[in-house]
């Protein structure tokens, strides 16, 4: 499992990297990250379809949902991070944060990764069928 972590990894991290540049040159909003995840969470999928050629197990399927989505996770939040520290208007961000407060923020948190969720299943479930199809 760890070689298709660190292949979305990889796909996902760049995909964001560039995205930021973007985001930076041309002011497109955040929810532009969205098909990133999407399009790197199949192609994840439909990788691990043409190496194995076959369908993820069960237990192989959750292993790599949740993996996934921690992995995705992670990135995401350290790009976060690196994004506060590096933007001068980042009080303002951490000023909205405050405001939250620490119930808001887990209902934020607990949405982020139910979406991320959702997205490595449908990649795993719905698009993997799809590859290992045309396999056939």
């Amino acid at each position: 499992m760890k070689h298709y972590f660190l292949y979305f990894a990889a796909i996902y991290s760049i995909a964001l990297v560039l995205l930021g540049l973007l985001l930076s040159i041309l002011n497109l909003g955040f929810i532009t990250t969205l098909p990133i995840l999407l399009a790197a969470a199949f192609l994840t999928a439909s990788h691990f379809v043409k190496k194995e050629l076959r369908l993820p197990s069960h237990d192989e399927k959750i292993q790599l949902v949740w993996g996934s989505t921690a992995t995705a996770l992670v990135i995401a939040c350290l790009l976060l991070f690196f994004y506060i520290v590096t933007n001068p208007a980042s009080d303002h961000l951490l000023e909205i944060a405050e405001k939250t407060g620490l119930a808001g923020s887990a209902i934020i948190m607990l949405f982020i990764v139910i979406i991320h969720g959702g997205v490595f299943y449908l990649a795993y479930s719905w698009y993997a069928n799809q590859c290992f199809q045309k396999l056939k």
